[in-house]
């Protein structure tokens, strides 16, 4: 995958989170699981029939996700930080917490999905 365009999808991804944080935006808080899905489809597009670096590109979308998790508990302590109180209500600090979680998640569906491809893959190869 170009560096540029994974590059691209971790600032998005960051730049999502922390806006969904400022604004209280579940739309733009689920935008990194959007990201992620997008990230998959480019690398199994780009790599199907390269078993090995679909297995290690594959990491980088649980990273993606990882990533937006910590994003996501940076800015509920930017946003104390910032407003310099804790929020009346406990939905904000819920929000990216469910963010977080659902980050996390898909991170983790579109690693093992691919790794599952690359597995799969490699088996048509060997029996090829």
């Amino acid at each position: 995958m170009n560096p540029r365009v994974s590059l691209g999808l971790r600032i998005g991804a960051v730049l999502a989170v922390l806006t969904a944080a400022l604004f209280n935006s579940l739309r733009l808080g689920l935008l990194p699981i959007v990201l992620i899905a997008i990230y998959s489809v480019i690398v199994l597009k780009n790599h199907r029939q390269d078993p090995a670096k679909l297995e290690l590109l594959a990491d980088q979308a649980y990273f993606l996700g990882y990533l937006s998790t910590i994003s996501a508990f940076a800015a509920i302590l930017v946003k104390v930080i910032w407003e310099e109180s804790l929020p009346d209500s406990p939905k904000p600090i819920l929000l990216m917490l469910c963010v977080a979680l659902l980050a996390t998640v898909a991170g983790i569906i579109a690693m093992t999905s691919l790794k599952d491809v690359a597995a799969n893959q490699r088996t048509s190869l060997l029996y090829a």
